[in-house]
């Protein structure tokens, strides 16, 4: 039985794991394509991240009122980058990198 129990709790540890590292993957990536829409103007990057987001917090295990809950915090939490410090290939590449 004891097995068991600790066999549960490390299963759920690890779910747990992998929900927040979505979460957080999907949050830079979402905050990097919003910096970059603001330094090279142009949207497709940011709202590619956003429209996918979704997707991939339900593949980590979140539902679909989660997965929409924890995007609303994270769009919310944007605010305009400061485009002096981050040139447009700097996002590119940033951008490249996340793919």
């Amino acid at each position: 039985m004891r097995a068991l129990m600790i066999l549960l709790i490390t299963a759920g540890a690890a779910s747990a794991d992998t929900k927040d590292a979505a979460y957080q993957a999907v949050a830079v990536k979402i905050a990097t394509a919003h910096t970059c829409r603001d330094v090279t103007g142009d949207p497709k990057p940011y709202d590619a991240a956003v429209l996918e987001a979704p997707t991939r917090l339900k593949a980590a295990g979140y539902s679909d009122a989660e997965a929409q809950e924890k995007l609303q915090i994270i769009v919310s939490a944007l605010k305009p980058a400061d485009t002096k410090a981050i040139t447009p290939q700097l996002c590119r590449d940033m951008l490249k990198a996340m793919q």
